[in-house]
């Protein structure tokens, strides 16, 4: 590895890190002049054009951002409650309200996108606006809604509009908060076509299952993104969660049985475990062969719920409480055992570097 004569002779300004950033950044270095791919010099020169910061400028900007839009969504909450508002809100009909939301809705759309483009670094100011619009997006369905007076089936077409709208915008302007809200409410309306309705289920099928069928159209949808450079963007989030929809549903199958359970028995509960069991086992195997940690936790994460469940389901009255908690303790202090040792792994591996 070598440094062009430009940048050694350009004068930057230094990158700021965070004083964590900095230790993973000297270790780095450390590696690579070992490994003979810098010479001393050129650590050096690197390490200069590099300067941490006491202070986690990081978080406070995301906190703050965070602490500006929950405040924003306040004030505009107390506007509603301010006489002069109400009269003008009344007086512009039911079509003015719409449109206004409509207008505040875009303005901030237009706004984050603006910034997300031309003001990159600035990605907390860009997510807060998307934010901002996302919640005047669903005053605008609502008050659309109501206008075509259809405020009784607001919260199946409303969810449905609602989904349709964040994924055309969240595309169109690449946020991919604006793309998860999509996905988040597409899952919701899809969760409702299996509402108890008269004396059947619309779907034929119980939420938890038709949240897992969803769950696996996500995923195809995710794994599909990854082709296409455009939309490789969102494949991450989509990933993230169809596993979430897919294992929550199956581990709320597993106590439940879903359609298969017929009175007392078991049989739709013991397949259901069995097929999160296999599922939490494919998805470790996915995180280790390629070494994601997002399909490798939620593997983990699911695997352990679904032992933990099954140990209180068969266990908590056919043993003594004291025994029960005994072999529970056991059985986490051995987890925490393998967890420090693989600490104490990763931490000596790091001062050898």
């Amino acid at each position: 590895m070598s440094l062009p004569e430009s940048s050694r002779s350009k004068k930057t300004k230094k990158l700021q890190l965070s004083t964590l950033q900095m230790r993973l950044v000297d270790r780095v270095l450390a590696h690579w002049q070992a490994e003979h791919e810098i010479t001393s010099a050129q650590r050096k020169a690197l390490r200069n054009s590099l300067d941490a910061s006491s202070f986690d400028w990081y978080r406070l900007a995301q906190y703050a951002f965070i602490i500006s839009v929950v405040c924003a969504m306040i004030a505009f909450a107390s506007l509603l409650h301010i006489k002069m508002i109400m009269d003008y809100l009344v007086r512009i009909g039911a079509l003015g309200r719409t449109i206004l939301a409509a207008v505040f809705a875009v303005g901030f759309y237009a706004a984050g996108f603006l910034v997300a483009r031309y003001r990159a670094s600035n990605w907390f100011m860009s997510g807060a606006l998307y934010l901002i619009a996302v919640v005047m997006t669903q005053v605008f369905v609502a008050c659309l809604m109501y206008y075509l007076n259809m405020s009784q089936r607001i919260e199946d077409i409303g969810t449905f509009l609602l989904a349709l709208i964040y994924a055309v915008i969240g595309l169109g302007t690449g946020s991919v908060m604006v793309w998860v809200f999509a996905l988040l409410f597409l899952g919701a309306w899809f969760g409702n076509q299996s509402f108890y309705m008269g004396s059947t289920y619309v779907m034929g099928m119980r939420h938890p299952e038709v949240t897992f069928i969803y769950g696996m159209l996500l995923l195809a949808l995710a794994q599909s993104m990854t082709y296409i450079k455009r939309f490789r963007l969102f494949s991450v989030s989509s990933f993230a969660l169809a596993l979430l929809y897919i294992f929550l549903s199956l581990w709320i199958l597993s106590l439940s049985g879903g359609l298969m359970a017929k009175g007392q028995s078991t049989d739709g509960q013991l397949f259901w475990s069995v097929i999160l069991l296999l599922a939490a086992s494919t998805s470790i195997w996915h995180g280790l062969r390629y070494d994601w940690a997002l399909t490798r936790g939620y593997g983990l994460t699911f695997l352990a719920i679904n032992l933990y469940t099954k140990f209180f389901e068969y266990f908590w009255s056919a043993l003594p409480k004291t025994l029960f908690f005994i072999i529970l303790a056991a059985s986490f202090w051995l987890i925490g055992m393998y967890a420090e040792s693989m600490l104490h792994r990763l931490t000596k591996r790091v001062k050898r570097i």
